[in-house]
């Protein structure tokens, strides 16, 4: 996102929209919903070294890239079956973030606002404590053809990177303050 944080039009009614914008807008709820729902924990693609099956393939990396590829492939969700659990996602909350700031920009509604800084303030106590900047890592371990990937090695993580750099003007359209540093401030 570029420029200031702007306020939308007041009064954004949706009824406004054409039929694509209607589909569009109902589709952007029913995912705010969705992750709402599920309190922003879901599947990742390439999750299955969560299972704790994984010592089935006793540290062998093709094994490994084998199980993680057939929890990925499978035609159905056996995530379960293999005992993985949904998790929190980095990436997600950085998408989360980016959408709320975008909606909040279109409507001015000021509660996705707060949506877009209890994510980044999410981001923001959850990122890698070996770096100094803003970086954070999955939350599940990865098998390729170029070695393996633990939870706790660090790649920064773009989405959630722009979104964090968009925290200070989240916070600036109002007194707000991070919840790291102290309770936020009602809105103006």
């Amino acid at each position: 996102m570029t420029g200031p944080l702007r306020t939308g039009q007041p009064g954004f009614d949706p009824a406004t929209l054409d039929d694509n914008g209607r589909a569009i807008h109902g589709s952007l709820r029913a995912v705010e919903a969705w992750v709402e729902n599920h309190h922003y924990k879901a599947y990742e693609p390439f999750d299955g070294l969560s299972s704790p099956l994984r010592r089935l393939a006793c540290g062998n990396l093709l094994l490994e890239r084998l199980f993680m590829q057939a929890v990925r492939q499978s035609p159905i969700n056996i995530r379960p079956l293999v005992g993985i659990k949904p998790l929190p996602s980095t990436k997600g909350r950085g998408y989360m973030a980016a959408g709320y700031l975008t909606l909040y920009r279109m409507t001015g509604d000021a509660v996705y606002r707060t949506k877009a800084v209890d994510c980044l303030d999410w981001l923001r106590g959850h990122r890698s404590s070996k770096f100094h900047e803003y970086s954070w890592a999955n939350h599940f371990d990865f098998a390729s053809r170029g070695g393996r990937y633990t939870r706790s090695s660090t790649a920064t993580n773009a989405r959630a990177s722009r979104s964090i750099s968009a925290w200070p003007r989240a916070h600036a359209a109002g007194s707000w303050r991070c919840r790291a540093s102290g309770p936020a401030a009602a809105p103006a």
